[in-house]
């Protein structure tokens, strides 16, 4: 069972980022558009310490498709929401030490969906306004303390924060 730990900002980040980006593109085949997104992509915020990508759903591309190229680069398939924007979810876990830990998220979305701007909407409010980002942080301590195992509720906790940031942007 995967513990839910909130560390320091990774200062590593971009780099991760980067090559993820390289993996995911290798994956596909494609030079698609790619966002780093949540905790991590916002320089100064404490984190879990996974990389969170958002992957422009190729047209054309099967869900299968997305699929098989994923795995073959070694990709976790473990999730798909055919009803919320098509959403693909992937992870990428690594080897550190004799642990299994994961690494990255891959969310594949279409690029028009409310998913897609929702995300980046949040992550540049908190990068533009870092007393929000620290107001995040801290109810993501607070959550991770009450929730260690169980990622459902620490997500669930962060939710009504996430939509109050999105609101407010969207009135603005």
């Amino acid at each position: 069972m995967e513990t839910i730990q909130i560390a320091e900002p990774l200062d590593d980040a971009p780099q991760r980022f980067h090559q993820l980006c390289v993996s995911i593109r290798s994956a596909l085949g494609l030079d698609v558009s790619i966002e780093h997104i949540g905790s991590t992509a916002v320089p100064s915020l404490a984190a879990k310490p996974i990389i969170d990508a958002m992957v422009a759903r190729p047209p054309g591309y099967s869900s299968a498709d997305i699929t098989i190229g994923m795995e073959r680069c070694g990709f976790w398939h473990w999730y798909a929401d055919p009803h919320r924007n098509a959403r693909l979810m992937f992870s990428l876990w690594t080897l550190d030490g004799e642990d299994v830990r994961r690494h990255a998220n891959i969310h594949i979305v279409s690029s028009g969906s409310d998913f897609w701007r929702d995300q980046i909407e949040f992550r540049n409010a908190l990068r533009a306004n870092p007393v929000l980002a620290q107001e995040y942080a801290a109810l993501k301590r607070r959550l991770a303390l009450a929730h260690p195992h169980d990622i459902e509720a620490y997500t669930a906790g962060k939710t009504e924060f996430i939509v109050s940031v999105i609101q407010f942007r969207d009135k603005n």
